[in-house]
């Protein structure tokens, strides 16, 4: 499998998946959409994938850990807004764990492999504030995208 190694992660279905450590992975939290909602109301939290050479759709672990006070609702959708038009964009075929805190991705990543694809995808996450949530801006989230991670920060208002 060469420098692939399997690993087993805890899913609905508790399926392995691939995990590449593929050291130029770059995860990040954007922030041109600030992740804010007051308890009970929903807000957006847009993850950044970027790579510099050619992933070619791998089956990548993708999991996502909602911040503190957040769920996630299960609307996850992705976007490759940076290469040339027309930008592929489509929704992400998921899965809920741990009542809403973690969802996890199932489609392939697929990075710089053809004009509309070059640059990075951004993945849009779903969030809803607990109803009992404490106000205030919460770090403890993660992205984690193969062997790279990034943590994800949202406020509760």
């Amino acid at each position: 499998m060469g420098d692939r190694a399997m690993m087993n992660h805890a899913s609905a279905d508790e399926q392995p998946w691939i995990v590449t450590p593929v050291s130029a992975i770059t995860v990040e939290q954007r922030t041109d959409v600030k992740a804010e909602a007051a308890p009970g109301q929903t807000t957006k939290i847009n993850v950044g994938i970027s790579n510099d050479v050619v992933v070619p759709s791998w089956d990548l672990l993708q999991v996502f850990t909602a911040p503190t006070g957040f769920v996630f609702t299960g609307g996850a959708s992705y976007g490759y807004y940076f290469g040339a038009a027309p930008h592929p964009v489509g929704n992400l075929n998921t899965t809920l764990s741990d009542g809403g805190g973690t969802i996890t991705v199932h489609d392939p990543l697929d990075l710089n492999t053809s004009p509309q694809k070059s640059g990075q995808v951004i993945y849009t996450f779903a969030l809803r504030a607990k109803p009992d949530a404490v106000p205030g801006t919460h770090a403890s989230g993660l992205a984690r995208v193969a062997t790279q991670t990034a943590p994800l920060t949202a406020t509760v208002r």
